[in-house]
């Protein structure tokens, strides 16, 4: 976001299904002609097997009340991400579909053997 700010980098598109709060003038990878495009980065928290649900819970809980707050969401915007939460079960979902998209592209991809 510096580089673009600094006007030493100019961006054509965003990925995801809209555009950026920090970015309004660059559209969408959709918006700029190329469809089916919707790479979309988030991090997330593991606990290991077998944590206790009442910590699971807490913690959920608090990272949900972290990401609604005024500082996270202007940090957020501030590197040109969409601050937002999940709960445990849309996190396995986003897990399970990014695996499933990755393993197809991985299989699609052609590496020259030496």
């Amino acid at each position: 976001m510096g580089q673009v700010k600094g006007g030493k980098l100019r961006l054509l598109a965003v990925s995801g299904d809209k555009r950026l709060a920090a970015l309004p003038d660059v559209p969408t990878f959709a918006e700029a002609g190329v469809k089916g495009y919707g790479v979309v980065n988030f991090t997330g928290l593991w606990a290991p097997k077998g944590t206790p649900t009442e910590v699971l819970a807490r913690l959920q809980k608090e990272v949900a009340a972290a990401m609604a707050t005024p500082d996270l969401k202007a940090y957020s915007e501030g590197i040109g991400a969409e601050p937002g939460y999940w709960d445990a079960a849309a996190f396995a979902r986003q897990l399970a579909e990014r695996t499933a998209f990755w393993g197809k592209v991985a299989a699609n991809t052609a590496f020259e053997k030496q």
